[in-house]
């Protein structure tokens, strides 16, 4: 029960060493291109191949499939109370996004783009505690699932500029993500100690009412979508000297 842009986030946060350079295939876009939204649309498409395989030089780890040890998520509200740990959360499609919109004005510093994604099957040894509407959780075992495309995401981020020694890099202030994932199909086994019954029942409710689900969970995930993909803008931009990344055409 997990999103696409959280798992996405989480990939490319899970590498600390990256270059202080760009691969020589990685797509330039010039700062004074007056068509540099184009242009970083047109990298995002010429670097589908290597996000497959994965980029290690800028913090991107293989996506297809996309293997993640463990991860920990967690809610406390009125809709849903819960602790959910992960392991070996493993997920395939990753790599057949869609870029719908990029945008990046130089002189706000402000990046925004627009994300589609389809249907995703992913599994996982997970262990539970706690409830999902009125729905009580509690196990550990094996949970199998399919987020239901079409699947949207945007990023926003905005920032300032520093400068270290004489060398200007980006300095990310502010993340927002908003996701849509409207449905998904799951099964959950390991329910209350192996019950069968009450692993049965949970799992219908689970699948009966799995939009209200992602709704109630939704906002978790765009927070911790902000945590991860700001820890992923600090070392990547950070490392990277900013004309670097948007290097000039008229120095």
């Amino acid at each position: 029960m997990l999103s696409i842009l959280v798992l996405f986030v989480v990939c490319i946060s899970e590498i600390n060493c990256i270059s202080q350079d760009l691969t020589d295939y990685f797509p330039r876009c010039s700062i004074d291109d007056s068509n540099l939204n184009n242009c970083l649309l047109n990298a995002f498409n010429t670097v589908r191949p290597y996000v497959k395989k994965g980029v290690e030089e800028i913090g991107i780890l293989p996506f297809e499939p996309l293997v993640l040890p463990t991860f920990n998520l967690s809610q406390e509200n009125l809709a849903a109370n819960y602790t959910f740990t992960a392991w070996n959360f493993t997920i395939r499609g990753l790599d057949n996004y869609s870029v719908k919109e990029i945008n990046y004005n130089p002189e706000t510093l402000i990046f925004s783009t627009k994300m589609e994604f389809d249907a995703l099957p992913l599994y996982s040894k997970y262990e539970i505690s706690g409830r999902v509407l009125h729905i009580p959780l509690e196990g550990k075992g094996f949970v199998s699932a399919t987020l239901l495309g079409p699947i949207y995401a945007t990023i926003r981020i905005e920032g300032d500029l520093v400068e270290v020694d004489g060398v200007k890099y980006y300095n990310t202030t502010t993340i927002k993500v908003t996701e849509s994932i409207k449905d998904l199909e799951v099964t959950a086994e390991g329910l209350f100690e192996g019950d069968k019954e009450l692993g049965r029942v949970t799992n219908h409710l689970l699948n009966l009412f799995s939009v209200e689900i992602m709704q109630a969970i939704t906002p978790a995930l765009e927070q911790l979508a902000e945590e991860r993909f700001m820890r992923f803008m600090k070392s990547f931009t950070g490392s990277v000297p900013y004309y670097k990344i948007f290097p000039k055409l008229n120095n």
